[in-house]
């Protein structure tokens, strides 16, 4: 029996580590092949006698660099697109294409880098929505504004619900105050931050082991007053302004996504009106 059960688990850890190799065998295979794929598209952009064969080749590029996360390498190669002939690039309607990529891929801060760019396609509605859309995951409240002004003169749109509606992004930060509260009396700053059972956590920790350094001291055992009061309640105290900060930065965090999903919305209700 012992002899079977044997058998079994060394089949079982055989299986898994095969599962493993299996596993890096695929992901080194793609590797190559996405390696393999660059290498004959670079090529196929050094042997072009025609700009319209470099571009594809180059656009080609930059798609399969996104795809695999390779973003910086992606806008070097976005680069290069742009120092072939403009007729060409407005004739591959490069701009857009571009943009939408960038946005679809969340990267937001060069999308507008290509906007600010954006000198030889005609200016749409879908383009000035998609840029106030980088504008607020930027949380640039002033240039969103500015790009819904400019959209509504040239296309004669109404502003008044969207301006009214559009949230600053100016948080009232809670920081400064609740680490002021924290230091002071501890636990008192993570409940300012709503977080009410790691404050009182935090008061009654602090205070039983100042408590304990007190008690020990007065009864004249330094070491221990120092080992099981001191040192712990300095952990505790220090950890809990350390936490109370953190905490109060996530809540700064969450109030500007909530801000950033309400002007989402009401940018999407505006331009498809």
């Amino acid at each position: 029996m012992k002899y079977w059960i044997t058998v079994i688990i060394s089949c079982i850890i055989k299986l898994a580590f095969a599962g493993n190799n299996a596993v890096n065998i695929d992901s080194i295979k793609n590797d190559s092949i996405y390696k393999m794929d660059l290498l004959k598209l670079e090529y196929t952009f050094y042997s072009s006698q025609s700009d319209r064969e470099k571009f594809d080749a180059l656009i080609s590029k930059v798609h399969l660099l996104l795809e695999n996360k390779a973003y910086s390498k992606g806008m070097i190669e976005i680069n290069r697109i742009e120092l072939l002939d403009k007729k060409l690039l407005q004739q591959k309607q490069f701009y857009s294409i571009i943009e939408a990529l960038l946005f679809q891929h969340t990267m937001y801060s060069s999308c507008l880098e290509i906007f600010d760019r954006d000198t030889v396609e005609n200016y749409s509605l879908e383009k000035s929505f998609m840029k106030s859309l980088c504008l607020n995951r930027e949380s640039q409240y002033e240039s969103i504004k500015n790009e819904i002004r400019n959209a509504a003169l040239l296309f004669n749109l109404d502003t008044t619900y969207v301006l009214n509606e559009l949230l600053n992004y100016g948080v009232i930060g809670t920081q400064k105050k609740s680490v002021l509260y924290q230091i002071f009396l501890p636990g008192a700053g993570m409940i300012n931050e709503g977080e009410f059972s790691e404050g009182f956590t935090s008061f009654l920790m602090n205070g039983l082991f100042a408590g304990a350094a007190i008690i020990l001291a007065k009864q004249r055992f330094y070491s221990g007053a120092f080992s099981y009061g001191l040192m712990p309640f300095t952990k505790f105290y220090l950890g809990g302004i350390k936490h109370t900060r953190y905490l109060a930065s996530k809540n700064e965090e969450k109030s500007t996504q909530t801000i950033m999903q309400k002007n989402a919305e009401t940018l999407y209700k505006y331009y498809l009106r």
